[in-house]
């Protein structure tokens, strides 16, 4: 659609106003999925000292220990006493399952918690996931695009389905072999391929394997359009042209 004010095109919804990258939405949004992760998975992580399990048995043992919080029967946090009966905060990495530990902290008068994380912390990390692997696809395509050409129409980059291909179902003057002229062998040889497109249940039932595609090569102006359209129509089916 034209725009009345310069003239130009509308820009895609991939494309900024500015003329600057779009992928520096994507950049924003990995940094905002960051920034939820942290704040929910992350809020505890603070430069608490962490002490050895044996460390941590010995403080329970000598009742310093206040409370004690058990993440996931993995990790302990907790708050004790230190030597000159300061508070400070510690985490203890639980090595191994230690049936022992519930009971020496009741009766070392520990104040004991639970906390499952697990359930959010995949649910952030899932969402985090895909963020990046979206993120970079779009940076791959945008990149491709750029080397491919200087630059990518943003707005057509997910247009997958959208074919730019021209069926020639029924040509006002159907081309055959006669309007090609000059190229004899070629023509010979490709006589098989018309054959098989008229009837390819025979080449099935021999037990052919069929090809993809045939590429006709040679330098520009040799007849490799008109050769295909002539291929067409002698074989009786659509002749696509996409550019």
């Amino acid at each position: 659609m034209r725009n009345g004010s310069k003239g130009g095109f509308d820009k895609g919804p991939f494309q900024s106003n500015e003329g600057g990258n779009p992928f520096i939405v994507v950049i924003l949004l990995s940094l905002v999925v960051l920034a939820i992760y942290f704040t929910f998975v992350g809020g505890d992580v603070k430069f608490t000292p962490e002490l050895s399990y044996s460390e941590f048995v010995k403080l329970v043992k000598e009742k310093r220990v206040i409370k004690v919080v058990i993440e996931n029967g993995m990790v302990i946090k907790g708050q004790a006493l230190s030597k000159d009966n300061a508070v400070f905060s510690f985490k203890v990495n639980i090595p191994y399952a230690d049936f022992e530990l519930m009971k020496l902290l009741i009766d070392s008068g520990v104040d004991v918690y639970g906390k499952d994380t697990k359930g959010i912390e995949d649910f952030i990390s899932t969402i985090l996931f895909v963020a990046v692997l979206v993120g970079a696809l779009l940076f791959f395509i945008w990149l491709i695009g750029r080397q491919g050409g200087g630059g990518v129409d943003n707005s057509r980059i997910f247009n997958f389905t959208k074919s730019k291909a021209r069926v020639y179902k029924d040509p006002p003057k159907k081309v055959t072999f006669n309007d090609v002229a000059g190229i004899d062998e070629v023509k010979e040889e490709v006589m098989e391929i018309v054959d098989f497109l008229k009837d390819p249940k025979k080449y099935i039932k021999m037990g052919a394997r069929i090809p993809k595609g045939i590429l006709l090569v040679g330098p520009p102006g040799t007849g490799k359009t008109l050769l295909a359209k002539a291929i067409a129509g002698e074989a009786g089916v659509p002749f696509l042209s996409m550019s």
